[in-house]
């Protein structure tokens, strides 16, 4: 953002007094770029707690397009967490300093009713685990109004932070500053939506893709609504990643398997099941890592009368290294040298840093756990009394529901000796932090997938459909999980495509009755494309996985073949239409350096596209989901879209 004056002499009227209605579009009106199937409706928009607006003003700025304008938004961006929220400040930055610029209409879609962060980890006593410094605007602009500082300040705490001398803010302060932050753009969004799909629209002259139609389901209501925007960006975060072996058990009114990022806000409501006579007083946590650590202490603390057990699949519990010189990993700068890697050497650079982020925990804790865990051993020898354990070395194997789903019994394995020696048991509850994945955007683009140059390639390159063919699926990039998961199943679950027998259509088979069609199965094939490094950053592909994601998509494939004679009597056949419902394998979506999808050349107009936000750690490093980097890259979104030459503007 180095081209944006730190000057701030844009001045508006706010925008945010009490009782000010939030625009909404006309009902069924198809000539407006937000439009909604439903009865429009205007909420109230206060003015949040604390908060001078005289030096916010410039936030009013971003607002969705007039009613019933035609023209398509500036940006619409799918997620309103922490990466879409440093967007939007970087935006409104960007406004108040450059006065000549025009107000872009801009439209920010949340799938929560409300702006919330991490809310299930939101335990007591936790703090953040990097520098308040490293805030949405610090960084990009310290002179910037939506400074962690400037939050303190306009909350009156200022003073009494900086005599607490320390970096780490408490987490639930961290969720609050972000959650003021994103109070001032209430006007540009819209909570409650869940995206169904985005379509690539077509200019009629030039025949390139000059805007896209995303659709959405109003969470509440089921109403559908739609909105056209030039630019498009997806930051949906991370989705818990279940582990097969435990899907049965994370639903319905008995499920005793929780993940992580469900755990604040749902153990409250569990508390009195899991103190039932007839419930097992055992409550185990699954994970290595900050969260499996974090959950395991609220839990002991929680439930002083149940036993609490941390399976633990490594062979320990290993430290985090925040040193200064590792914490370097994290800089805005290294993330182009990162990028201009080749592929072999950004996955090993990858491999070398996970240790600062994934499968570790901060010393202070572990060394809390081991201090209550020699506490507990000088109380009492023996081990098969202990309350708390540690146990590593251990795999989750097997499930099964006690009766009544009163609980589940766990058959763990230890690892790393001979002749697997295993136990059961028998629990309450399983709490499994075993992370997330990083897929949402396969899904939610496959409507713009045929403009990828392998797509293309793909469709020229087909041969003439065959009564049986193999079915190959095509990796797609899963982001690494943030915990090690003690679990013997992949933590990400895979849609496994089925060989589906060719159907003989009715109005053949009435003609054929003595015509039976061979069918051969479909094997089921996975290929890892390798990765080529580039001449330019622009042109990098992101790596692939052999992982393949939940999301299916399937085409139907009609083929023609010459059936076995028929029997003696029978009708002449010429001819037997086979049916084939393959499943598509998932599209692989490369991004440049700027973050912006890399359709095939031409396939979309300059001053379009789509940036993806939050899943490009394989060519952009491990800081691309972390917030260590959000207000940075907010800004060369911005600039990308917005700076100068852009003709989105």
């Amino acid at each position: 953002m180095a081209d944006i004056p730190p000057s701030r002499s844009r001045s508006t009227e706010s925008l945010f007094s009490p009782g000010q209605s939030t625009p909404t579009s006309s009902v069924g009106d198809n000539s407006s770029d937000v439009h909604s199937h439903q009865t429009a409706t205007t909420t109230p928009t206060t003015t949040p707690p604390n908060t001078p607006l005289t030096s916010l003003t410039h936030a009013s700025l971003l607002s969705p397009s007039p009613q019933g304008s035609s023209t398509p938004l500036s940006l619409l961006t799918i997620g309103f967490g922490p990466a879409s929220l440093a967007i939007a400040i970087a935006l409104s930055d960007h406004l108040s300093s450059s006065p000549s610029s025009p107000s872009p209409p801009v439209l920010f879609l949340e799938k929560q009713p409300q702006f919330a962060w991490h809310s299930g980890m939101q335990l007591s006593g936790t703090h953040m685990q990097i520098s308040f410094l490293k805030d949405l605007a610090t960084p990009r602009d310290p002179t910037s109004p939506f400074t962690f500082l400037n939050y303190l300040s306009c909350k009156g705490r200022l003073q009494k932070f900086i005599n607490l001398g320390t970096f780490l803010p408490a987490r639930r302060e961290y969720e609050d500053y972000m959650r003021w932050c994103a109070g001032h753009f209430g006007r540009a969004v819209r909570y409650g939506t869940e995206i169904t799909r985005v379509d690539a629209v077509h200019n009629e002259g030039t025949g390139k893709v000059d805007r896209f139609n995303i659709h959405w389901i109003d969470t509440t209501t089921g109403a559908p609504g739609s909105a056209t925007a030039r630019n498009v960006v997806v930051a949906t975060g991370g989705s818990p990643a279940v582990p097969t072996l435990f899907a049965p058990f994370t639903t319905g009114p008995d499920a005793r398997f929780i993940h992580s990022s469900q755990y604040a806000t749902t153990i409250p409501h569990l508390s009195t099941a899991l103190l039932s006579p007839s419930t097992p007083q055992h409550l185990v946590v699954i994970g290595g890592g900050q969260s499996a650590a974090e959950i395991y202490v609220d839990l002991s603390t929680r439930f002083p009368e149940s036993k609490i057990t941390l399976l633990v699949k490594d062979t320990s519990l290993r430290p985090s290294d925040d040193s200064p010189f590792v914490n370097e990993i994290f800089d805005p700068d290294r993330v182009t040298p990162t990028f201009e890697l080749a592929a072999k050497e950004r996955a090993e650079k990858r491999e070398k840093d996970k240790g600062t982020n994934y499968g570790v925990v901060r010393l202070e804790l572990l060394e809390r756990i081991y201090s209550e865990l020699y506490a507990q051993e000088v109380d009492e020898a023996d081990e098969t009394r202990w309350r708390c354990k540690v146990l590593n070395s251990r795999t989750v194997v097997g499930v099964e529901r006690l009766e009544e789903g009163k609980g589940v019994r766990l058959e763990v394995a230890r690892t790393g000796v001979e002749n697997g020696e295993r136990e059961c048991i028998e629990a309450g509850l399983v709490v499994f932090a075993t992370g997330y994945v990083r897929d949402a955007h396969v899904r939610i683009l496959d409507g713009t997938r045929g403009l990828l140059e392998a797509e293309r390639a793909s469709a020229v390159d087909a041969a003439p459909a065959a009564p049986v063919a193999e079915v190959e699926e095509a990796p797609v990039a899963v982001e690494a999980v943030e915990e090690t998961a003690a679990v013997g199943t992949p933590v990400a679950e895979t849609a496994i495509p089925v060989a589906v027998p060719p159907v003989v259509e009715a109005a053949e088979a009435a003609a054929a009755p003595a015509v039976e069609a061979e069918t051969a199965a479909v094997p089921e094939t996975t290929e890892t494309v390798p990765e080529t490094a580039a001449d330019t950053a622009a042109a990098v592909v992101p790596e692939t996985s052999t992982e393949t994601t939940t999301t299916t998509n399937t085409d139907t494939t009609t083929a023609e073949t010459t059936p076995a004679p028929a029997a003696a009597g029978a009708a002449s056949v010429d001819e037997v239409k086979l049916t084939l419902e393959p499943t598509r394998p998932p599209a692989v979506f490369p991004v440049g350096r700027d973050y912006k999808v890399q359709y095939a050349e031409g396939a979309v107009e300059e001053g379009a596209g789509i940036w993806l936000q939050g899943c490009n750690e394989k060519t952009h490093g491990l800081s691309d989901t972390l917030l260590s980097i959000l207000a940075h890259r907010g800004g060369e979104v911005v600039q990308s879209i917005f700076g100068p030459g852009a003709s989105s503007k």
